[in-house]
């Protein structure tokens, strides 16, 4: 199991508790975790909306990083490079999400600069 917080769960001694890691991403990395899209996995959506196809969940992705970053308490952060990162069926949506900030990368502000497919799906066809 791979943790990229501060903490680890640890079990060494039988029963299980929470321990704070010696490296984290987040001592060196601001990390922003989406649960996307929403009503999927953990991210309830309260009203049973479901997104049920992938340029309707790009297009909520986008508008979510765009609205981000022009809050006042996140403007600061466009200053960092922005990766957008995934594994598993995010193959699928990580090309998909990144496609509008491309597209809109004169108008937009979003600083992306690469991202990152582990053990992705690309192919649904397949």
């Amino acid at each position: 199991m791979i943790f990229v917080g501060p903490m680890t769960i640890a079990n060494n001694s039988g029963t299980l508790s929470a321990e704070k890691m010696k490296v984290s991403w987040n001592e060196d990395y601001h990390l922003l975790f989406l649960d996307q899209p929403t009503g999927v996995g953990w991210s309830p959506s309260g009203n049973d909306t479901r997104v049920n196809n992938t340029n309707t969940a790009a297009t909520d992705f986008y508008t979510f990083l765009t609205k981000f970053y022009t809050q006042t308490e996140f403007i600061p952060l466009l200053q960092y490079d922005l990766y957008i990162a995934g594994e598993s069926y995010a193959g699928h949506y990580i090309p998909a999400f990144t496609k509008p900030i491309l597209e809109n990368i004169v108008t937009n502000k979003i600083p992306l600069k690469g991202i990152m497919i582990g053990d992705g799906l690309t192919d649904v066809q397949h």
